[in-house]
């Protein structure tokens, strides 16, 4: 193994995840003139992927607690972005739906996610499937390596 290179690769590894934190902090305008952090716009979505979103499912889909999501959820109501109920047949659970205006914020965020493609392409290239196979199977491994050392460090 050549240790030189997997250094390198390792340095570009750690300048390309401080990069994608410093984009994931900003807030962005996905067409509400409203700006939304990444967790805002990630739970809008769930809600719109989910057939019956519940503060537990939520929860359960984005993998953290209810007091996170109810906490996003109350920054999305003040937004005007979704309508809290409670469920008249269950008055311990909220009814939760997007609102027009969270809707064209989902729509926002897939033409977010089409430009990235789009950015893709022109900076990287397109990608053949054995490209992407091999690039899957790499990320696949270093998210495994970074678990693992995690682990080890707590």
């Amino acid at each position: 193994m050549d240790r030189a290179r997997i250094l390198g690769l390792v340095d570009r590894l750690f300048a390309i995840s401080h990069k994608l934190t410093a984009l994931e902090a900003i807030p962005r305008d996905f067409g509400v003139g409203e700006p939304l952090t990444r967790a805002e716009i990630h739970m809008l979505q769930a809600i719109d992927e989910s057939e019956d979103p519940s503060v537990t499912e939520l929860a359960r889909l984005k993998g953290i607690t209810k007091g996170a999501v109810s906490q996003v959820l109350n920054r999305l109501a003040g937004k005007g972005l979704i309508d809290k109920r409670v469920d008249a047949q269950n008055s311990s659970r909220l009814q939760i739906a997007l609102t027009e205006t969270g809707q064209i914020a989902c729509r926002g965020h897939e033409e977010m996610h089409d430009q990235v493609i789009r950015y893709t392409a022109e900076h990287v290239g397109e990608l053949d499937g054995f490209t992407l196979d091999l690039l899957e199977s790499v990320f696949s491994r270093i998210d495994r390596m970074l678990d693992r050392m995690l682990a080890e460090q707590g």
